[in-house]
């Protein structure tokens, strides 16, 4: 999924829908790649896009290269990469490509790689290690992002200790586990070794401790730095403006609250000095 955020020098651009989809219609068409979705607009002027996993990687990193001369066209987000997919080419789409920003969700799921094969999932733990190791030192500072399932069927303490010393050693900027549910129908569901509900939330639970502490130190580390941020708007209740930097997805990640005295407005873009932080945001004041 690609998220594009479009802004005029001076002025915030609030692109029309339809005109968004036959911006991006004309980029797929030309890269040959269907446009199989889109969400709704917003007052963000944004667009999410689903690439279908039948597309090959070459015709990707194509359309990178032709989403980036668009005019007007400031950053492109990869919102759902697989690991078993990022190829030394798509790292070097993403590198060339300035308007690509320094992000990737990788929806990985687990590290066991018994359950990895469970679940039908394509890699394995020595290859996702590999995968995110080539990528930090490929795109230095680039932010990472996953969600783990606690609790899938036939997991045992030992997996679910490896899932959590794996947590520690890979020290994700971004992480959402969450404990398994089986859905109606499905291969999994009818598994043997199904676990009772409260062993699930509490390994999810124990995931999610791990991380706190890895996300409190990395959000303070930021503190005492200036980051470029995209304006969303304001929260009425604190007056505090709601920002983001390259490492925030949309209504998926944190906010940069930026304290102003003079307006900020919705689709620009600022330089913001962070003097605070918690777990999930940061805090500053525009750069003088």
């Amino acid at each position: 999924m690609l998220r594009a955020l479009f802004q005029k020098t001076g002025n915030a651009v609030y692109i029309s829908h339809l005109d968004l989809m036959r911006l991006f219609q004309r980029a797929f068409k030309r890269a040959g790649l269907p446009l199989t979705h889109t969400k709704g607009f917003n007052p963000r002027p944004s667009v999410s896009i689903a690439l279908p996993l039948s597309v090959g990687m070459e015709s990707i990193c194509e359309l990178l290269d032709k989403l980036n001369k668009v005019p007007g066209l400031e950053w492109i987000r990869i919102m759902y990469a697989y690991p078993e997919r990022i190829t030394d080419e798509f790292i070097a789409a993403m590198k060339r490509n300035e308007k690509v920003v320094p992000y990737l969700d990788l929806p990985i799921q687990h590290c066991n790689d018994t359950i990895l094969k469970n679940m039908n999932r394509r890699s394995n733990r020595a290859e996702l290690l590999d995968v995110i190791g080539k990528l930090r030192r490929e795109i230095p500072g680039i932010t990472l992002r996953t969600t783990l399932i606690a609790g899938f069927p036939g997991e045992t303490e030992e997996q679910f200790e490896d899932l959590c010393n794996f947590v520690k050693e890979v020290q994700f900027d971004r992480l959402g586990c969450f404990a398994y549910s089986a859905e109606e129908n499905t291969v999994a569901a009818r598994m043997d070794g199904q676990i009772e509900q409260e062993v699930k939330d509490k390994r999810a639970e124990l995931v999610m401790q791990i991380q706190t502490g890895i996300m409190a130190q990395k959000q303070a580390e930021k503190v005492g730095q200036t980051v470029h941020v995209l304006c969303d708007g304001i929260d009425e209740e604190s007056g505090l403006y709601l920002c983001r930097t390259t490492g925030d997805a949309p209504e998926v990640d944190g906010n940069v609250c930026v304290s102003s005295e003079e307006p900020l407005y919705p689709g620009q873009f600022y330089d913001v000095l962070v003097d605070d932080s918690d777990l999930y945001d940061l805090y500053g004041t525009v750069a003088k």
